[in-house]
């Protein structure tokens, strides 16, 4: 897979590395955050929280591709929801509710009822703006042909219209 693990200092990273350790603070993540490792090219069976890695070392593992950095541009919201989504699944799993076995590097295809699940719990840790700029962004990302996705254009619409209905957390 070519993955290399995104420190404090990387190229990769300034607002990006920081916009991620707000978001870990906000998951309870304020010791420790996540280990997060970039990958080469985008690819949906790899990309996002690996299941249940938190056993390994209390931590848990989120990949993130160049193509979906690159997606994201500067568009600092869209990464804090991306990474919020992918904090919601981890913090599931911190707390005992995994449900699925950990498989080295791939990703367990997340069925609709969990990513709108993610959608809200990440909604309810940051608020609605980046959740929603996170969706908005993927659905343009996806239309465009930019990324993969498992999810379709008319599903992240759905999820989008769900956290949109959704009321947002008090500031």
């Amino acid at each position: 897979m070519g993955a290399t693990e995104i420190k404090k200092g990387d190229p990769v990273n300034g607002a990006t590395y920081e916009a991620m350790v707000a978001v870990a603070d906000l998951f309870g993540y304020n010791d420790a955050i996540p280990s997060l490792y970039l990958i080469p090219t985008a690819n949906d069976e790899v990309e996002g929280y690996l299941t249940e890695s938190v056993v390994t070392d209390g931590r848990g593992k989120i990949f993130i591709s160049q193509a979906m950095i690159a997606g994201f541009g500067n568009d600092i919201p869209a990464l804090e929801g991306w990474f919020g989504d992918e904090m919601s699944y981890l913090a599931k799993d911190k707390e005992g509710e995994g449900k699925r076995p950990c498989e080295t590097y791939a990703l367990t295809k997340r069925d609709a009822y969990e990513e709108e699940d993610a959608d809200a719990d990440a909604a309810g840790h940051l608020h609605r703006g980046p959740v929603i700029a996170f969706l908005s962004r993927l659905l343009e990302l996806v239309v465009a042909g930019k990324v993969d996705s498992p999810d379709t254009p008319m599903g992240i619409t759905g999820r989008l219209q769900a956290v949109q209905s959704l009321s947002d957390k008090t500031q």
